[in-house]
């Protein structure tokens, strides 16, 4: 049943970045990006007074169905997805989207069904995560996906490179492995993960 309720998961939250979507959407760059952040906020307050999944207290006692394999799987998977996906005509719409909505849209492209599309299928991703993340760890609670969390996850594509489908898989790899080697810096950690956010703006915008 584990597999069974990761897709549920996942269809859930793609339901969810649907409904968000639809109304945000026509809005463009820092206003879209400020504007999910803040949804991520209104969410992270609702379940810390939502009390039947635990309020502040979260959720306890979940079952470790988490293993590699279904990481290794799911993140296989999604690989296999994003390199199909590249070459499609959705890619290529995403693709002209990405580089210029206007002429997307001058082009043929429904800017707005590519935009929904994107969001249902990124929250779908962050759906199944999170569920992969709530049976390895068997507790959540509402600051485990707070604002921080959704800046770590903004420093992995700036870091491994949003123009390749490959490229947030190789952040989230360098930082998770410099957490582990620079547990010693702790009490610097936004300090260290913005400079190097810093440098890479400066001498490689694109990403690694």
């Amino acid at each position: 049943w584990f597999p069974v309720s990761l897709l549920v998961a996942g269809l859930g939250t793609g339901l969810v970045g649907f409904l968000v979507g639809v109304p945000v959407l026509r809005l463009r760059g820092l206003l879209l990006a400020l504007v999910t952040f803040g949804f991520g906020q209104v969410v992270e307050v609702f379940f810390l007074n939502f009390k039947p999944t635990g309020a502040a207290e979260g959720i306890r006692g979940i079952y470790p169905h988490t293993n590699l394999w279904y990481v290794y799987g799911f993140v296989a998977l999604l690989v296999v997805f994003l390199a199909r996906l590249r070459h499609s005509r959705m890619g290529r719409a995403f693709e002209a989207v990405k580089l210029d909505e206007t002429a997307a849209e001058a082009m043929g492209v429904n800017v707005i069904r590519s935009k929904l599309i994107a969001f249902a299928t990124g929250a779908f991703v962050a759906g199944v995560g999170g569920g992969l993340y709530a049976h390895h760890a068997m507790f959540i609670q509402y600051d485990n996906f707070d604002f921080k969390r959704g800046v770590d996850i903004a420093i992995y594509m700036v870091l491994g490179g949003m123009d390749v489908f490959y490229g947030p898989i190789l952040g989230a790899f360098i930082i998770t492995y410099l957490s582990t080697a620079l547990q010693f810096l702790a009490e610097w950690r936004w300090e260290v993960w913005g400079s190097i956010v810093i440098l890479v703006m400066i001498f490689r915008p694109q990403g690694i």
